[in-house]
Parts: C-alpha cells; sequence; structure tokens
C-alpha cells in the first residue's frame, strides 16, 4: 500500500489509524540507518524507567535516539483538535504516590510536539490512566492532570509526534510533576494584597483554581484567582490581561462588606487568543476593590496581569458609577466617580428611553427620542479621582416613583475636545 493510502485510511477510521501506525512504526525504523543512530537514551525501555521520588519534581529528558518497545502499550494514535497523529520515539518516567490527590503533569518547555501517557500495572499489562487535557494546547508540548492513590505506582510515557510516514527526531524537553493544590489566593477571603499604590505586572496561578459558593459564574468557568487594592490616593486605574486561551473574563469588584456577597462589579474585561482583556475604572482612596480572574479550561497556562495608573489617550476621560439606589437618586442625585488625564472642563447627562420616561410617567406626552432628566458641569483636576454627584431636576425627582429598576445612560463629555473627549456607560438603579 502506498504512503498516500495509508494516511488516508487513517484519517477515515480512528481504529485503522492504530494498526497503521503501528505497520508504518515498525517499517520506519526497519529502514533507519543504524549507522545514523546514536544511543539510545537510558530509560528509552519501560524497565529503564527514571524514577520520580518526590513532588514537585523538574526533569530535562530527550526523545532523539530514542525507540519503540516491542511491547509498548497503545495508544499509537492520538487526537489533537481534528486530527489523528502517530506517535514514535518514547522514553518512560515512574512515579510512586505519597498521597491521595491530583498530580499536573507538564511537558511544555519542549523543542518538538510531544505527548504525555500515563500508564498503570506491571510491564506487559500496562493500564491507560484517565487523564484531563485542554483542546487547545499553547505551546509545543503536553499538559496532564491526573488523579493518584497512596501507594499505587504510575509508569508515565513521553513521546513524540509522528509527521506522516517519516520517523521523527525527537527533541529536549522539560517534564513537571505538581501535586494539585489551590493557589492561596483562590479565594475571595484569601485575595492577594497589592501594596502601595497596588500598580506592577503579578503572576497570576490559575492552574488548580476553584470557583467558592456565591461566586458568579455567568462564563463558565472552571476557576478563578483573587487580588485586592485599597488606592492611598483616589486615582484612575487601568487593569489588562493579555491575549490568552487561559483567561476567560477579568473583573473588577468594590467591596461593599466583608462577604463575596457584598461585591459590586465596576468593570469586565473578556479575553482570547487574539484579544487582550482591559478593565478601567476610577478608584477612591481608603476603600477597597477586588481584581478577578478567572478561566475556563482545567489546565491554563500561568499569566501575568498588569495594573497601572489609566493611560488613556488624549484627555483620558473616564467615569465610573458608584453603588446607587432609587431612593438615592431622587433625594440627591446620580453618584459616579470621574477622572481626565488632564485638567478639564466637564459635562454629565443622564438619559432615560423615551419609553421608561412614559412607562414611569417622568414626563409628559409621548416622547419618541430618550429624555435628559439630569445634568452636571464642572471642572475635574489631572490625574486623580473626583466624587460627583449629578442631580435630577425637580419635576424629574418629584415624578419618580415606585421600586421597578430604572436603566440609566451616563454621558459625560470634555468641553472642546476631540480625542478621548466622551464617553457613555449604562448603569440600572434599584
Amino acid at each position: 500500500m502506498s504512503t498516500d493510502l495509508v494516511r488516508l485510511a487513517a484519517w477515515r477510521s480512528p481504529i485503522r489509524a492504530a494498526s497503521f501506525a503501528v505497520a508504518t512504526l515498525t517499517a520506519s525504523l526497519a529502514f533507519a540507518s543504524p549507522a545514523l543512530a546514536g544511543p539510545a537514551p537510558a530509560n528509552d525501555q519501560l524497565a529503564g524507567a527514571q524514577e520520580i521520588s518526590a513532588l514537585p519534581a523538574e526533569v530535562v529528558g530527550t526523545t532523539v535516539d530514542a525507540t519503540v518497545g516491542v511491547d509498548e502499550p497503545s495508544p499509537f494514535v492520538v487526537q489533537t483538535g481534528d486530527q489523528l497523529v502517530g506517535l514514535d520515539r518514547s522514553v518512560w518516567f515512574r512515579y510512586v504516590a505519597t498521597f491521595d490527590g491530583n498530580v499536573l503533569l507538564d511537558a511544555c518547555d519542549s523543542n518538538f510536539d510531544n505527548f504525555v501517557n500515563v500508564f498503570r500495572g506491571p510491564a506487559g499489562a500496562l493500564r491507560t490512566v484517565a487523564t484531563k487535557s485542554n483542546a487547545y494546547r499553547a505551546c509545543r508540548g503536553d499538559r496532564q492532570l491526573f488523579s493518584v492513590s497512596k501507594g499505587e505506582t504510575y509508569s508515565i510515557r513521553v513521546a513524540t509526534e509522528r509527521s506522516g510516514s517519516f520517523a521523527p527526531q525527537g527533541g529536549i524537553f522539560r517534564l513537571r510533576l505538581q501535586a494539585q493544590t489551590a493557589p492561596a489566593n483562590d479565594a475571595f477571603a484569601r485575595a492577594t494584597p497589592l501594596t502601595g499604590s497596588g500598580t506592577g505586572a503579578f503572576d497570576v496561578p490559575l492552574a488548580f483554581s476553584t470557583l467558592e459558593f456565591g461566586e458568579s459564574n455567568a462564563s463558565r468557568e472552571r476557576g478563578s484567582v483573587w487580588y485586592r487594592i485599597t488606592p492611598t490616593a483616589s486615582r484612575p486605574y487601568r487593569v489588562q490581561a493579555p491575549a490568552s486561551s487561559a483567561v476567560s473574563t477579568l473583573q473588577v469588584y468594590e467591596a461593599r462588606g466583608r462577604t463575596i456577597n457584598g461585591l459590586r462589579r465596576v468593570g469586565i474585561g473578556r479575553a482570547s487568543d487574539y484579544d487582550a482583556a482591559r478593565v478601567d475604572f476610577n478608584a477612591i482612596k481608603g476603600r477597597s476593590y477586588l481584581v478577578r480572574v478567572a478561566t475556563r479550561q482545567q489546565v491554563p497556562t500561568p499569566v501575568k496581569i498588569v495594573i497601572a495608573t489609566n493611560s488613556a489617550s488624549g484627555v483620558g476621560l473616564l467615569i465610573t458609577p458608584e453603588r446607587n439606589t432609587l431612593s438615592g437618586l431622587r433625594r440627591s442625585g446620580f453618584k459616579a466617580a470621574a477622572s481626565c488625564n488632564t485638567r478639564c472642563r466637564v459635562s454629565i447627562a443622564l438619559y432615560v428611553s423615551a419609553k421608561d420616561a412614559i412607562r414611569r410617567k417622568l414626563v409628559t406626552g409621548k416622547p419618541t427620542r430618550r429624555v435628559r432628566i439630569g445634568r452636571l458641569s464642572g471642572t475635574l483636576d489631572a490625574g486623580g479621582s473626583t466624587r460627583v454627584t449629578v442631580p435630577l431636576t425637580s419635576e424629574i425627582a418629584r415624578r419618580l416613583r415606585g421600586s421597578a429598576p430604572l436603566k440609566l445612560a451616563v454621558e459625560a463629555r470634555v468641553v472642546g475636545a476631540k480625542k478621548g473627549g466622551s464617553v457613555r456607560v449604562t448603569e440600572t438603579v434599584r
């Protein structure tokens, strides 16, 4: 059978793929020139598996000149994305578990495409251990999570991905084994405090993070970690997470109590493989703000977040609503924090939709466009955050009754500015 037919058969049938992969492996090894091959690694065969005695562990290995044993266990073919690929040149490690729990295998630091498999049992009767991984791998090496039982022996295989019918050369890798422990800042109550101004670049250990009772999970996340900022001065902030499949959402909350139920969200950003997440917000001196970084992955790679004072282009106008209630809105107005990069004169207006204005009888007649219900003008100093209250018109304050939530559009603009001179946010007041 020709090479092309072998590839076609393997693609159409995963069951046949394993058989064809074995035949192809045997043929490629038979045709390999002994004169070009060097000595095989010491842990080339299961019998010579390199011992890993304790965790965390980190070992450097190679699959260059490794072979496939005559009693090599399956799988010989694995699925990556929507493709089936064969495995070749493998080396072995052995670990005897000293605890009951989960272990992360990480061969991500590698100069070739590799796959990691875990087995239990004696040679000749190895059984595959179920592992968890991510559908998308952000590196050339493999990352797998598996459960261990104290006293059990686990055989770990690092194998090389084949390219068609050609035997791969293999390469060098760094294998890390880590016991599953939740990050220190896994829970809201254990948020990492960021001292001083709270700015800088910070490592985010998302691996093994969890979700706690009461934590928002609208994006089907698997875990999150927390950071706390208590600003020493009122100023605007920017929090950024890189474009990464490891981060799903970046959120900033204002703490209104000691429990997770007292959080009020002030901003949210969403990340992907191609888009970074960003949240800009105004922080008030003496208050406490929580930064939450969440992931949807089972075995996410580490990332960094950057927290800085806001560096928006132009005048950099920023409006952050504070916690408002209907009774407070009627009594004194809409509260927010505002900032500009430069000293600027601003105008802030509050609007409701025509439908809401009619339904709540805020105006006479039937308007066809949105209705302005409040306005404020003033000057903001450069750099710092300023607390502002936008009053309602006396007629609107008198007419505003009931307890149904009111959706507001808050629009602010810098008088005479063009770049970065306007901003619009929506807020629902209850």
